[in-house]
Order: structure tokens, then sequence, then C-alpha cells
């Protein structure tokens, strides 16, 4: 019986990751991108993928989506596995819409520009976001903001209320190097976003969500939704049970045929 159950979830899982999903939905600034990126072959386009390559952050947000203010320890997505998994990303999807690259505080990375890069070298078409508070912007030296504008890469700072007086520093910053940036929806307050107590049928729940599609991949798996990858923490720093496996491995769960 459990065997049947995790088959059926993943199952599930995998249906959600390769559906096709009208990306306009999305009001992305990549319209013009997603019109040249026309289905040729067997391979689906994914709409959307985000990355966290630090899980730890210089914030410490009491309702954080994904836990970084439980992080106990400083991991890091290291640049060849990266680089492995969105080759295979490449071998499985003729293109993917939106790429997003997240934390904790991806600007901690000292070296970010090098995840950039293998994202644009690797999908030329794609829309490439770095989501960041915005803290680090001002301080950020010219390789590294440089390599964001030649990427093409835009910077999506959080809407936090206690970072909006620091908006002009951010925003001259980054305009003074020709980086393209969006402030994003106002973040007022967290929202919660889990179940007590598991449902019988995750679609309902996955359907109704504000953020549906929101797909994740992170050493070498990929979920329809970020909370398979950073649930550990909250799991680890409360003792809780909240499932941690609603993903499938990008090397033995999907094949390119």
């Amino acid at each position: 019986m459990k065997s049947q159950s995790l088959l059926k979830r993943n199952e599930f899982v995998i249906e959600q990751i390769i559906s096709l999903k009208n990306a306009n939905n999305r009001n992305t600034s990549s319209t013009k991108r997603n019109l040249q990126t026309i289905m040729t072959t067997q391979k689906p386009i994914l709409d959307y993928v985000e990355s966290e390559i630090t899980e730890f952050c210089n914030l410490n947000c009491k309702g954080c989506g994904s836990y970084s203010n439980l992080a106990t320890e400083k991991s890091i997505y290291q640049l060849e596995e990266f680089i492995s998994d969105y080759r295979r990303m490449k071998e499985l999807f003729s293109g993917i819409n939106k790429i997003r690259i997240m934390g904790g505080e991806p600007l901690l990375a000292s070296n970010l520009p090098d995840y950039i890069k293998v994202c644009r070298e690797l999908f030329p078409k794609s829309d490439i976001r770095i989501v960041t508070n915005g803290l680090l912007i001002p301080k950020l030296d010219e390789e590294c903001l440089t390599a964001i504008k030649l990427c093409d890469c835009k910077v999506d700072i959080s809407n936090y209320p206690k970072l909006r007086k620091m908006f002009p520093i951010m925003k001259a910053r980054l305009e003074e190097s020709g980086v393209d940036y969006e402030i994003g929806f106002p973040m007022d307050f967290f929202v919660k976003n889990l179940l007590e107590h598991p449902s019988d049928d995750p679609a309902p729940s996955f359907n109704k969500c504000l953020f549906t599609h929101c797909h994740r991949l992170s050493h070498g798996k990929l979920s329809p939704c970020t909370q398979a990858h950073c649930i550990g923490r909250l799991n680890k720093a409360f003792d809780l049970s909240f499932p941690e496996t609603d993903c499938v491995d990008i090397y033995s769960d999907i094949t390119g045929d």
C-alpha cells in the first residue's frame, strides 16, 4: 500500500511538472522571448523554475516561506552540481520561460555571476531573475553588476516595509550600472501556507495555491512546489514530520524521450 501511495503521488508530481501553462498568466517581461520559443520537438517548455543557491539569509523574517531563518548550516547549492542539474534540464525541456535564482539571500554567494552565466548559456531565451531583499545591492562590486547586465538578467527586489526607505539607494546603484530591476508586490504580512493535517488528495490544495506551479530545482530533484525542498528546516527545528519527498529525481524519474 505504501509503495502504491508513493507511486500515485509521484505520478501526480510528474504530471504537474511537465504540464504546460500559458506563460501570459505570469505577466513576465519576457513575452517577446516566449513568443520566439516555439515548440518544435516533443519536449515540453517549462513555464517556471527557481533554485535556491544559498539557504542562509542576512534577514531573520519570522514568516519566511523558505524557513531560511531556521537554517542551521550555511549550505550552498554547489556550482558543479548546479551546472549538472541545469544541463539535465536542458535535456528534458526545450526551454524554460522564467528562471529565478533564490535564497536565502543569493547576493551572499561570492560566485553569483557564475550561476547567472550558466543559466544564460544553457537557456539563452529565458527570463532570468535574481530574487533579493536588496540590502547588499549598494555594496555589490562592479564585476558582479556587469555580469548581471551582460547576461540580460533582472533583479527582483522583495518589497518588505522596513526596506522601502532604502529603495532609492538600491535603485540608484542598479541604474548606475545599467542593471534592470523590478520591485516586488508589497509584502506587508506573511501568510500560512501549510495544512496541519495532510490531504488525501493533494490536487485541490495545489490548484488553489496562490503560487501554483512554482517548480523548484535543487540537488537533482524537481518539485512543483518550493515547500518540498525547504520544509526539512521546519521539521528539524520543531520536530515535525511534513513530507520532504514530494519531488522527482531528474536523472532517474524523468526521461527526455
